[in-house]
């Protein structure tokens, strides 16, 4: 066994079909396989919640479905002379997935406006292809080199330690959660705050049952992303529906989310016809094989799907009722805190420990506000932009107009 094949099944097994409540565990690291959490739905229409515990929730998510505002990382730098001269070169997760396209392409509109050279190297997900891009980063004499939405930095030690004796500092974004302890040989990193993304779907989807969610989590456990988010799925139905709640886990990989996915969906409906949600940890990535799934077992009208990362195309579906809600990610504010993470490195500066992205939540009640054919960006106020811009000390001229 390789040593890269000995790290994918450390990560595999490490996260894989986690049980949710206390008191079930599963012995073995398999093929894709479900975990059923212990408790049963209630029947009937009376809610499980306390009045308490609904208010909580209540207030909660109405907070995350505001217009989110800026919140300031660290200090302020000159961004520009930080630049100057200087590159950053992108390596994507895979060039084919939306979600992770449009963060690089946000960088690539944002980095001219502020003289910073940014190229993206595009691969197919295969991490023989992260290591050669990461080795033509580096001959190629990039200043700066980021590991984008996705990539485990533990599969490319040689390749980051080699960019790091040529004096090219490896960033890993959209990758850990914040908290996350990251690689040791990384330059730094942007978090995303995967916990609370994975509490807001719970959140919503048992206030929505009234405590009484039966759900179906579909994962991909080789994305480091996975843990956190099925570590706040776990605290918020232990806190507020521990007897009343049941979730099951299915897993698929990066590799085979289009054969597996529906298959695992469509069996488990099959299974338990009483499953009333289903949540898609990563929208662009499963939910179109979810609604394959869904579709094939016939449950289109009593299963609700909710998922995270706000993808434009999948906000599509939620304007038309196929998704209840996503949990979304301003992707071209991610963008800017990618940026802002490596300008700062540039700049000889401290990396920051939290760059403050924010969630919002998406559902019908104002999936209007992210446009009329929702658009990424639109429905996030502008606040991020005007505080990069004061952040970066950028003069009048050199703004990020058409970022927000």
């Amino acid at each position: 066994m390789t040593n890269e094949m000995r790290s994918k099944a450390r990560q595999l097994c490490g996260y894989a079909m986690v049980t949710l409540i206390i008191g079930s565990s599963l012995t073995a690291c398999g093929k894709s396989a479900a975990a059923v959490a212990t408790g049963e739905p209630s029947g009937g229409s009376s809610s499980a919640l306390s009045t308490k515990s609904s208010s909580a929730l209540s207030t909660k998510l109405s907070q995350y479905a505001s217009v989110p505002t800026f919140n300031v990382p660290g200090p302020a730098f000159d961004a520009q002379a930080a630049a100057k001269g200087k590159s950053v070169a992108i390596v994507p997760a895979s060039s084919s997935i939306p979600f992770v396209q449009t963060i690089a392409q946000g960088m690539q509109a944002a980095g001219p406006k502020i003289g910073l050279g940014v190229t993206v190297l595009q691969n197919q997900g295969q991490t023989s292809q992260w290591a050669q891009a990461v080795g033509i980063a580096t001959s190629q004499h990039a200043s700066s080199i980021d590991l984008l939405a996705g990539i485990d930095p533990a599969l490319l030690g040689p390749q980051i330690a080699q960019a790091k004796s040529a004096g090219v500092g490896t960033v890993a974004s959209h990758f850990y959660g914040v908290g996350q302890t990251p690689a040791p040989a990384l330059a730094g990193t942007v978090d995303a705050p995967y916990g609370v993304a994975g509490q807001l779907l719970a959140d919503y989807a048992i206030n929505k049952t009234n405590g009484k969610l039966n759900a179906l989590v579909v994962t991909i456990n080789q994305v480091l992303s996975t843990a956190p988010m099925v570590d706040g799925i776990k605290k918020e139905v232990g806190t507020y529906c521990a007897s009343t709640c049941k979730v099951t886990y299915t897993n698929a990989s990066i590799a085979n989310l289009a054969t597996n996915v529906p298959t695992a969906v469509r069996g488990a409906l099959q299974r338990d016809p009483k499953i009333n949600y289903i949540i898609a940890l990563y929208d662009s990535a499963l939910v179109p094989y979810v609604l394959s799934g869904v579709e094939s077992a016939g449950a289109t009208a009593k299963v609700k799907i909710v998922t995270f990362n706000g993808t434009p195309s999948i906000l599509k579906l939620v304007a038309s009722g196929k998704v209840e809600m996503d949990v979304g990610e301003n992707l071209n504010w991610v963008a800017l805190a990618i940026l802002d993470q490596h300008l700062r490195l540039l700049a000889g500066l401290s990396p920051v420990a939290d760059e403050n992205l924010p969630l919002r939540i998406w559902d019908a009640s104002n999936i209007s506000q992210a446009g009329s054919q929702p658009q990424n960006s639109v429905g996030y106020g502008t606040s991020f932009v005007t505080g990069y811009q004061k952040l970066w000390k950028l003069p009048p001229g050199a703004t990020l107009g058409g970022l927000g």
